[in-house]
Order: structure tokens, then sequence, then C-alpha cells
């Protein structure tokens, strides 16, 4: 294991610690980026900073020259606290950032903050890079869907290390690795040590590790501030989602509220600068279709739980397919799940509670098979949970009203709204509400979360800790433990526990920063890295100011050492 590269202990040697010069200008790009995308004070600016920016802990990742690049002056991505983190140690292991690009010249083009994804993406029959999908989905008019700055399968660096040939002293060469990483646990299972190999050649896949960097960085759909952003914000992104399958041939497939963006431009004209534009993003797992069925046969099951269809919560019976009315199904649960959060209701808290249960968390496992939606199908029968709601803003009553006809039509819908639940009449109905009920309103929003902070701890569906995502850092960078008291307790935020996948959205609570993880935990054995380093469980790359590696390894090769499937 010593004389092995440091790369093949599971060390990601791309990223490196940030100098001081590169932190000041990380976090004064980040600074004046809010103040564009948030309607609030400068006093308040810091609270959201430190969604993004954990002083001391600021990395620097290099970016693969582009072709006509001056290579004396390499670009390089500065990062620090991701906004997305995973929930689980198995998976694609994506963080998102916002991340500043500084070409690293003096008196050089202004830095610009943009949209940084760190992922596992997965290779194999029908798997697709997801830059290239963005990329044809902007040649072919797609509205609403960000460009491609950068995309690349991300490299381990040229590293020569001196070997000694046979025992003791004697002649020494260099070995030079250069190969992309990815994992190794499906390289292994032919191997006659491992059992049921039939089983696992279609539970585990290959990864590799992959970058992605949009030219938008912006906040999520919960980050609403009224009915105006949350249904014209969604609506941009039904446009994108309708051009897609209109245009493109392609489904979505992982409608929730993280995945779309509101962002508001500055430096576009016709831009309006008292509202934010919605995009779509997350098109790794979109499948492009023949007829009405998916090309190929595999599914990664990627959709959030808490916004699929009714019938696909029920698919493991049912054999249903993804098809674009599912897509439209969750886009009206994003509208409703994030208006039962951030805008006022007559629910008081239990109801809310129940409700947010019932209809996007609840399962029922039966002979090891999950199944859900129940709720969602009874609303669609007698809307029991739809048909109870009073919206303080009336116009947000009649689209939710409207939609749920459309949807799904029952005794006492008009006849005009039956038989209407096509890509085409919603697309039609919501462009006409929104020309028709101007203005909506623009700051209406209502935090229901906050209001009954200590009960939603207590009693949230399927609740999980929403540990604060900490700063991706290297070795010798960390804040000593008495700084990082200080930052909890000067922070106005606490910890607190949302519902199963909100937490994955740094806005639905705004995290305050936390001790981080001892690196030196790697040095305490695998069981230890397991147990202690779950959430931290994502490529966190480096070496330490000294040249050494960094001491936290990437979750995928931990994963591949021990033989866990990484789908």
């Amino acid at each position: 294991m010593s004389r092995n590269l440091s790369c093949s202990r599971g060390y990601d040697l791309t990223v490196e610690p940030a100098s001081i010069d590169e932190e000041h200008i990380f976090s004064a790009a980040i600074e004046d980026h809010l103040l564009t995308q948030l309607d609030v004070s400068t006093e308040a600016v810091p609270a959201y900073k430190e969604i993004h920016y954990k002083p001391g802990a600021v990395t620097r990742i290099c970016l693969p020259p582009l072709d006509g690049d001056d290579r004396s002056l390499p670009r390089k991505l500065l990062i620090s606290r991701p906004i997305t983190t995973p929930l689980s140690v198995i998976g694609n292991s994506t963080r998102a950032y916002w991340a500043v690009e500084d070409v690293g010249a003096p008196g050089s083009s202004k830095p610009r903050v943009v949209l940084l994804k760190d992922t596992w993406r997965l290779v194999g029959p029908g798997a697709e890079v997801e830059g290239d999908v963005i990329r044809e989905l902007n040649q072919r008019g797609v509205r609403n869907v960000p460009s491609v700055v950068y995309h690349w399968d991300v490299c381990d660096p040229v590293e020569r290390v001196p070997e000694c040939e046979g025992k003791g002293k004697g002649k020494q060469k260099e070995t030079v690795s250069e190969a992309v990483q990815t994992t190794i646990t499906r390289d292994l299972l032919n191997h006659p040590w491992v059992c049921g190999r039939a089983a696992l050649q279609k539970s585990i896949v290959a990864r590799t590790h992959y970058r992605l960097v949009l030219d938008i960085a912006g906040l999520d759909l919960l980050t609403l501030s009224g009915t105006h952003e949350l249904l014209h914000g969604a609506y941009d992104a039904y446009e994108a989602m309708t051009d897609a399958y209109t245009l493109a041939n392609r489904l979505h497939c992982d409608i929730h509220p993280g995945n779309i963006i509101l962002y508001r431009d500055p430096n576009d004209p016709a831009c309006n600068p008292s509202s934010r534009k919605g995009y779509l993003i997350d098109w790794d797992h979109s499948r492009v279709l023949d007829g009405h069925v998916v090309t190929h046969e595999y599914y990664e099951p990627s959709l959030q739980w808490q916004f699929a269809s009714n019938s696909l919560l029920a698919r493991s019976s049912t054999g249903k397919v993804h098809e674009f009315e599912d897509d439209m199904e969750s886009m009206f649960y994003v509208v409703l799940y994030c208006a039962l959060l951030r805008l006022e209701h007559n629910l008081a808290y239990h109801d809310l509670v129940g409700t947010l249960n019932a209809l996007f968390d609840l399962a029922v496992n039966v002979k090891e098979n999950t199944y859900g939606g129940h709720e969602k199908l009874f609303n669609k029968l007698d809307r029991r949970h739809t048909g109870a709601l009073i919206w303080r803003n009336p116009h947000l009553q009649t689209w939710i009203d409207t939609v749920c006809d459309y949807m799904s039509p029952i005794s006492t819908t008009p006849a005009d709204r039956v038989g209407k639940w096509s890509a085409d009449h919603l697309r039609d109905f919501w462009r006409d509400f929104l020309q028709t009920h101007h203005p909506l309103p623009r700051a209406d929003g209502y935090d229901n979360v906050w209001l009954n902070l200590a009960d939603i701890n207590k009693h949230a569906p399927r609740s999980v800790q929403n540990t604060p995502n900490e700063a991706t850092t290297t070795a010798g960078s960390k804040r000593s433990r008495s700084e990082d008291e200080q930052d909890i307790s000067s922070s106005k935020f606490q910890r607190t526990k949302t519902g199963k996948k909100a937490t994955m959205w740094s806005s639905l609570l705004v995290p305050p920063p936390v001790d981080p993880i001892s690196p030196s935990v790697v040095n305490n054995g695998l069981a230890d890295i397991l147990a202690t380093n779950v959430r931290a469980s994502s490529p966190v790359p480096g070496t330490s100011s000294a040249g050494r590696p960094s001491t936290t390894l990437v979750a995928a090769r931990v994963l591949a050492v021990v033989g866990v499937s990484a789908t």
C-alpha cells in the first residue's frame, strides 16, 4: 500500500489549498454575487454568505485548458462550502458549489461566480454525459436551460514517484500515472472469489469522476419571495420540460425544487431587477424517448420520492414506465410543496405536518418492496388534501384547483377542464394565467417552517438531521475547535431537522457552520471512515500546504476497495 501512488490509495490530487489572496477574491466575489441575487440589505448578506464560504477553508481546482488558452495562466475554480451534499455513502456522491472562476492573472477579467457540480457519473450502455446533453438542448433551442462553461472527466495528474527495484537499496525508477478517476468494483466481479456474480452484474455499475460548470449560480425554488416568483419560476422550468420533450424528445425524470434555480442576470438588460428567472438543471438522469418508451432498459431510480407521481411510486406492481405526464405531475407537487412551506394558508401546524407526511413522505414496505403514492391517488379522487387548503392569495387557490381538475377530473369538475391533462393544455393555461392574473404578489412569502421550528424538529415526517454542509478542505487547512465553536455561537441560525430529501436544499433552512470532521479519521481504519464520515463521503481531494496528500478519501474509491455497490 505504501509503495502505491497517492492516486491509487484513493487521494484526489486535482484540488489544493487556495492562497490567502485567492480566498479574498472568493469572499468578495460571493458577497457581490449575493447582492445581485437577493433582495436583502447588506447587513443580511453575511448570514447567506455562510452557506457558501467558511473562512480559512477555500480550495482551488485547476481547470483543463481550453483551445486558445494561454497555458501559462491556468484557469481555476475556487470553492468552499457545498450547497448540496450526498445523503448516502453509495450513489453518485454529488456535491454542488458556488464556485468563483479566476483566470489567475493580475488585472485579468473580473472573477465570476458559476455553478460547479462534482459527481460520479454512470459509465455503461445507455449512460450519457450531462454536459453533452445540455449542449444538445441548447442547440435545439430549449429555453431556460443554463449553458455549459466547462465539463470534463477528472484525471489523476501526472505523478512521478521513485520506486526501488528488488530488496533493499537499489536502482530507482519513476512511475507515471495519468488516468481517469473511475470506480473499480465492477472490474472485480469476474474474480472467482465473488459470490452471486450474476445478480451483482445488474446492481453494480461503473462510475467516473466528473465535473460540470454551468454559467448560472442562483438559489433554488424554496428561496421564493412570494407567489409571483413561485408560479413564474416554476413556469420557466415547465417551459424547459416541454421544449426538451417536443424539440429533443427527452424527459427530465428528476423534477424537484432543488433542480429549479432562480437566477437574476445583472448583465441582461431584459432581466427584471425585481424578480428572478427559473432554470431547470440536473439533466444527468434525463432519458430520450422512442415513442413513449425509454430507449434503453437501464433505469436508475433517481426521482425524488416526495415529488414522484402516484403511478410511478406504485410501479413495482404495475410495471409503469416514466412518461411526460409523470413529470407534469411532479411539477404540480413541486409548486404545492413550496407553497405549503413558503406561502400563507389555513393549515395549523399539526395539519401541515400531517399533509406533508401523507402527500410527500408516506411509504409502505411489502415483501422488501416499497410502495407509495396512496394519498396522492386519494387526493386525485376526492381532493381530501388540496380541497381542505384555503390560501391567503386567491390567485394561487385558482391555479392549484384548476391544475388538480386537469390532472384528475372529479364529479364537481367543470366541463371545460375535462380532458385537458396534456403538455400543451397545461402550458397554454399556465401562460394565460400569468398574463391575466398580473401582477401577482411579489413579497407575500410566509415561512411556515421557522414559525414552528421547535415542533418541526420533533415531528417532521421521516426527518433526518440537517447537518450543515462542511467546506471542502485539504489537510493542514482546518480551523481550530475554538474558532468553530465561536462560529456556531455567532450564527443566528440553528441546526434543525427537515423532511428526508429537503435537507439537500440549502435554502429550506440556512445551515450554520460546524466543526469539520477531522481528516485524521482516515488513519483510524476503514470502519471509522464508514461510521463517522458518511455525510462527508464525496470527492474531497487535495494536497496539504506542505505538499502531502490530503487525508480524506474519495468515497467511491473506499467503496471500491471493500466491494460495496455504488449504484
